[in-house]
């Protein structure tokens, strides 16, 4: 009588996972976003104030990486999972960065010219995101990706670029309050998600 395997079978691919399950494992770290960022902008300053920072700053990214694993069908490219390391590490890293500063600047230490540098440590990672992008538009191989790529960030930059113009002249006309000119690359990064997922449905 031939013998039978006794390895133990292997778990059922993410994609097998009843729907319910797949959208409630990326809408709960999707949900963490404006947690976070109300969170922060009710405890500005205090100790809270970090626990809203990291949600804001890793739960776009946790939630995209969960989506491309539960949703996507076609396996993900080597750009892509080069780009998908570089920005969780520029996100943990801006984290970081930016708890240093203010801690820098709660201490007294961000006056005269070490001030200067303290203020605009925290926007080197937000550049490194861009500059992330580039690398990935630059290394894609497959044409079609990059062009949706392209398209999106097109897209994106636009809305952002419009929404930024009539904010600016609502707040001159004193109608509305004032935003810290650093919400501009959160919108941005946050509107590149839904114009990839507008995009890519144009090729399908």
């Amino acid at each position: 009588m031939p013998s039978q395997s006794m390895a133990p079978p292997s778990p059922p691919p993410a994609g097998s996972l009843p729907l319910a399950v797949r959208i409630a494992l990326v809408a709960l770290p999707a949900a963490c976003f404006p947690a976070g960022a109300a969170i922060l902008a009710l405890n500005w300053w205090n100790n809270w104030a970090w626990l809203g920072l990291f949600l804001l700053t890793l739960s776009p990214m946790a939630a995209m990486m969960a989506y491309l694993r539960l949703f996507r069908r076609c396996t993900m490219r080597p750009a892509q999972h080069r780009y998908q390391r570089r920005q969780a590490m520029i996100s943990i890293v801006y984290v970081f960065v930016l708890m240093a500063a203010v801690e820098l600047f709660k201490l007294g230490y961000a006056k005269g010219p070490l001030g200067y540098a303290v203020a605009v440590a925290p926007a080197l990672p937000i550049i490194g995101m861009f500059w992330a992008l580039g690398r990935y538009v630059a290394e894609e191989t497959d044409e079609l990706k990059r062009e949706i790529t392209r398209a999106s960030l097109m897209w994106s930059g636009g809305l952002t670029l419009c929404e930024a113009t009539v904010l600016g002249f609502l707040e001159n006309f004193g109608l509305a309050p004032h935003l810290w000119l650093w919400v501009v690359p959160v919108a941005f990064f946050v509107q590149l998600g839904a114009t990839t997922q507008m995009v890519s449905r144009r090729y399908r």
